[in-house]
């Protein structure tokens, strides 16, 4: 049975972009929760000085992931007006093409850490 697979996206807000940020979130999270039934959770963290979110994400295995990552089109552009990408750790093994995509998205310079091998654990589906 594949392994599901986490992503952790650390970003640094913008000064005076929190709200556009909120926004910008609300709606991408709207219009991908009914296209990708395989990406088991994807929640924003602020933290308390409102500086910095992290983005969560879980996926049923490697191809849901992919899936989620080709199908966002301009939504990391637009993420991107009022954040910066800080650091991206992956928990589990994507597949190549996406990890390629993943640290294009992010930029050069942003360190993207895996975790390849689950010890043991489960994520519930429902």
């Amino acid at each position: 049975m594949p392994a599901p697979i986490v992503l952790i996206s650390n970003q640094r807000i913008k000064p005076g972009r929190l709200e556009a940020y909120k926004s910008n979130y609300a709606q991408a999270v709207e219009r991908l929760t009914a296209n990708r039934p395989d990406t088991l959770a994807h929640s924003a963290y602020l933290s308390a000085d409102g500086a910095e979110v992290s983005v969560v994400m879980a996926f049923r295995d490697a191809a849901a992931m992919e899936l989620h990552m080709r199908g966002l089109g301009a939504t990391p552009q637009r993420a991107q007006e009022s954040m910066e990408f800080v650091s991206v750790q992956i928990f589990g093994y994507p597949q190549p093409a996406t990890l390629e995509l993943i640290r294009g998205i992010v930029g050069p310079g942003v360190p993207v850490t895996i975790k390849p091998q689950v010890v043991a654990g489960y994520i519930r589906a429902s």
